[in-house]
């Protein structure tokens, strides 16, 4: 007798969750997805797909009840929800495969650096308005490097939720790890490279390291992991100068890297062994530099030229994309970190290319 799969489901709320529905989407999820963009090819992986306009609390009850009225999913929240909220009666009863609410809220938030200074976890130092070192201006609650600016006024007053950070020059890298109860395993360590003159990440690329680093970026995430109580998939932001790592934030949610951790794990969970890469993976954000409304030429070419193994958050016909916005994420491997590179410019050189040509 034939038994049908009962498969797991999922609600996944996140702003961009192609990738992330893909990487559960591979291990037999039933995926509900709540994101800010639609994209091409997010039907392939989800159920149900709801477009929203906002990270609201009420946008979202309204949606888990409507679409789970018995409270049987199961949710992960990811970049832009998992920042933006608290506990609430709609999540109580629903496994849920992230962190909890309070360590989400708890890396957001000022008694953060107190507790990392207790534990010596370096980072760097928070400073006055008139500090003669280079500064920084953040934010508590921004989320994927927003609202991150450097310090030219000296004058600058801080608004709600800023602070003042020293800009330490050194290299910085983006840890990508899993971790359940006493288990961790991380997946890649990526250099982090920004937009110039920006802190807007252009790409991530992932690194070969030393058994000497790879131990001591080992050491600190396992403490900072035991520290949180981190679960789930996480990454880490790092500045590694003169042989010592300064934490620069914990990303407690899934966020760029979903693909690349799609890649190496083939799984959102722990698996007993690593798809090993000969090659160097990179996901890279193709920012538009001038207003863009899609439309069917558009589209045509997306589908015949933009292989989904490559190119991931393809706009939808009639979506609007403004100047510096995104318009697709694109993932390439190589067998060397300059190879990479120079591929990934001449594909965005060739996409966009493309892309004005059919406007």
């Amino acid at each position: 007798r034939d038994f049908a799969v009962i498969k797991t489901e999922i609600i996944i709320a996140s702003t961009y969750c192609e990738d992330l529905a893909k990487l559960f989407r591979v291990v037999d999820f039933e995926i509900t997805a709540i994101t800010h963009y639609d994209s091409l090819n997010l039907k392939k992986y989800c159920k149900k797909i709801f477009v929203v306009k906002d990270y609201s609390l009420k946008t979202l009850e309204k949606i888990f009840l409507e679409t789970d009225p018995y409270q049987k999913k199961s949710f992960l929240l990811g970049s832009g929800f998992a920042e933006n909220h608290k506990r609430s009666k709609i999540f109580n009863n629903r496994k849920n495969y992230g962190n909890d609410f309070k360590v989400n809220c708890f890396v957001k938030n000022s008694e953060f650096f107190k507790k990392l200074k207790k534990n010596k976890i370096l980072f760097p130092k928070l400073v006055k308005k008139n500090s003669l070192k280079q500064t920084l201006i953040k934010n508590l609650k921004s989320f994927g490097s927003q609202n991150v600016k450097k310090l030219e006024n000296k004058n600058y007053n801080l608004k709600k939720n800023e602070y003042f950070q020293e800009l330490i020059d050194g290299k910085r890298i983006s840890v990508q790890f899993i971790s359940k109860i006493r288990q961790l395993r991380i997946i890649s360590v990526c250099d982090q490279v920004f937009k110039k003159k920006t802190f807007f990440i252009d790409y991530l690329i992932t690194k070969r390291l030393s058994k000497k680093k790879q131990n001591q970026i080992y050491t600190l995430v396992k403490k900072i992991v035991k520290l949180f109580n981190l679960k789930g998939i996480n990454n880490v932001d790092i500045i590694d100068k003169k042989n010592k790592l300064y934490l620069i934030e914990i990303n407690s949610r899934p966020g760029l890297s979903s693909n690349i951790i799609y890649k190496i794990n083939k799984s959102p969970f722990i698996q007993n062994k690593n798809n090993l890469q000969n090659n160097l993976l990179a996901t890279k954000i193709i920012y538009s530099s001038k207003q863009i409304t899609i439309n069917k030429k558009i589209i045509k070419f997306f589908k015949e030229y933009c292989n989904p193994n490559n190119f991931s958050e393809l706009p939808n016909e009639r979506d609007i994309i403004k100047v510096n916005e995104p318009i697709c994420l694109l993932h390439l491997m190589a067998k060397t970190k300059k190879l990479l590179e120079k591929k990934l410019n001449i594909e965005t050189n060739n996409f966009l290319t493309k892309i004005e040509k059919n406007l």
